[in-house]
């Protein structure tokens, strides 16, 4: 082959590689094509809904901070975060309005450590929690508040005790808080809770931890049900009065069927019962410390406290716990009330102050309440009956200011029906 014939054939060749290059060349660039309209089709990663009136509507973080930052948007602003994984750090402060759905593993962290910068005011169907994660989930609530009826000043106490805002107000009724299910988790810290029916629920194997919240005006505080667990420190939660018979509002703090509540430093003040344990739980309210630089030294120590409720703490069905260094002051009904097999110790500076009994077992309980105090009370210090006991030793120096027929050591005023006493 002649060298002429030879490049004739290499220019073939090269062509050839040229227009198969071309080839493959569109062939990607249909693929990229493919690929970005099929990103178009799909959920980014944690993408928030900013719908402002009816027909404006952006679905990325980024966009929804540019609008925020670069349009004076009127009206009201609906904030929603739907199942996916992510995290949003909210630095834009004032009141939105907001309904939440189901997440999935999300964090949801005001940039301010003022949670009242930042105001989530609820906006969806009643019966509904403002966040929600289940099923194997972990979210992070931080540094925001929550609220929820928005429409009811002077009478929204009588309306929620007769319960009209929750069964008759669709659309705008009650909101619950934060609700964590089905062996999920979450971390709750900063934050506030107003006007809802529940702060937070937690039930079906699920943990919460807590820190640092205050509720205001609540029917419920923080429960778990199920298998669940709840931590909560350094944090204060007010319902809307103590209440009698089928109006009253719920419990500040509740521990039902098998599960654990745990308060160290919780302020419980204006409900039916400051802490509510039901159905073989149990509960440990204590004192909460903080600790210098060196993790020894304790600094800021604050003592539980339990105001204004019906009952202080209630025991029932096979429960128990323990508590110490707590104050329970003006209760309707008992400071403690300890029954159906239930067992409870309250040593070490809990003190009743203010009670129509300050410490009571029934129905086959005990409560082992040595080095506490009874004050106060308008009918008895310490009680035992059907079947229970109670022992007091070393209260009798503190015993003060009960009622005429209290009795130090007189076994007919303070147990009867088979039951023991024990004061010294």
């Amino acid at each position: 082959m002649t060298l002429e014939q030879q490049i004739a054939l290499l220019n073939d060749n090269v062509g050839n590689l040229v227009s198969k290059s071309d080839q493959l060349t569109g062939t990607i660039e249909d693929r990229l094509q493919e690929y970005e309209e099929w990103k178009g089709t799909i959920h980014k990663p944690n993408p928030v809904i900013l719908q402002v009136g009816a027909d404006k509507e952006f679905t990325h973080p980024v966009d929804v901070a540019t609008h925020i930052e670069n349009n004076s948007l009127a009206g009201d602003i609906l904030w929603k975060i739907e199942i996916d994984p992510g995290i949003y750090e909210f630095p834009h402060q004032g009141i939105h309005e907001m309904k939440f759905s189901y997440h999935k593993n999300v964090q949801i962290i005001g940039t301010s450590e003022n949670a009242g910068d930042i105001i989530f005011r609820y906006a969806g169907d009643e019966r509904h929690y403002m966040i929600i994660g289940e099923r194997n989930t972990h979210i992070d609530v931080k540094n925001i508040s929550l609220k929820g009826v928005t429409g009811f000043t002077g009478t929204f106490i009588s309306q929620i005790k007769d319960r009209s805002l929750r069964d008759g107000m669709a659309g705008g009724g009650l909101a619950h808080g934060i609700l964590c299910r089905f062996n999920s988790s979450a971390v709750i810290e900063n934050c506030n809770f107003n006007r809802l029916w529940h702060a937070i629920h937690c039930h079906d194997g699920c943990k919460i931890d807590i820190s640092n919240i205050t509720a205001t005006e609540l029917y419920g505080g923080v429960h778990c049900t199920g298998n669940s667990r709840i931590y909560i420190k350094r944090s204060s939660l007010r319902g809307v009065g103590a209440g009698t018979g089928a109006t009253a509002p719920w419990a500040a703090l509740g521990a039902f069927h098998c599960s654990s509540i745990f308060g160290y430093g919780v302020e419980c003040r204006d409900f039916h019962m400051g802490l509510y344990c039901h159905w073989t739980s149990d509960f440990h309210f204590h004192q909460a410390y903080d600790y210098d630089t060196d993790g020894i030294t304790k600094i800021n120590i604050k003592n539980g406290h339990i105001e204004n409720c019906y009952h202080g703490i209630h025991a029932w069905h096979h429960s128990g716990g323990n508590t110490a260094n707590l104050l329970i002051k003006n209760m309707q009904s008992h400071g403690i009330l300890c029954g159906q097999g239930s067992n409870m110790h309250a040593n070490s500076n809990v003190t009743v102050d203010g009670a129509n009994i300050g410490f009571y077992a029934n129905h086959s309980s005990a409560i082992v309440c040595n080095n506490s105090t009874a004050r106060n009370c308008r009918d008895k210090g310490y009680y035992s009956g059907h079947k229970s006991e109670v022992h007091a030793g070393g209260t009798r120096s503190r015993v003060s200011g009960n009622a005429a027929n209290y009795s130090p050591g007189s076994s007919h005023a303070l147990g009867n029906h088979d039951a023991i006493m024990y004061i010294s």
